[in-house]
C-alpha cells in the first residue's frame, strides 16, 4: 500500500510540471512590417499588433483617407438576425 501511494505521488508531482499538449506553442513567425497606412504624430497606422489579421484591422481603422464606397447599415439592419 506504500508503494501505490508513493508511485501515485509521483505521477502527481511529474504531471504538475510537465505542460499538456494544448499549452505547447508553435513558434511564432515574424510579422510583417507596417509599410501600410499613413503614421499619425510617429505612430505607424498598424499600431503595436503581432498579426497579420490584427495588423490588418489596425491599418483600416487607422486609415488617413476617406472610403471611397461605405456601406449604409440602420439599427435594423444590425439587429437582424439574417445579417452576418
Amino acid at each position: 500500500m506504500k508503494t501505490l501511494f508513493q508511485i501515485i505521488l509521483l505521477v502527481t508531482a511529474v504531471s504538475c510540471f510537465v505542460p499538456p499538449e494544448s499549452a505547447k506553442t508553435k513558434p511564432k513567425s515574424k510579422p510583417p512590417k507596417c509599410s501600410q497606412g499613413t503614421p499619425y504624430r510617429g505612430c505607424p497606422a498598424c499600431g503595436t499588433a503581432k498579426d497579420v489579421k490584427h495588423i490588418t484591422l489596425d491599418v483600416q481603422k487607422n486609415r488617413g483617407v476617406k472610403v471611397t464606397n461605405p456601406q449604409t447599415l440602420t439599427v435594423a439592419d444590425i439587429r437582424n438576425p439574417a445579417n452576418n
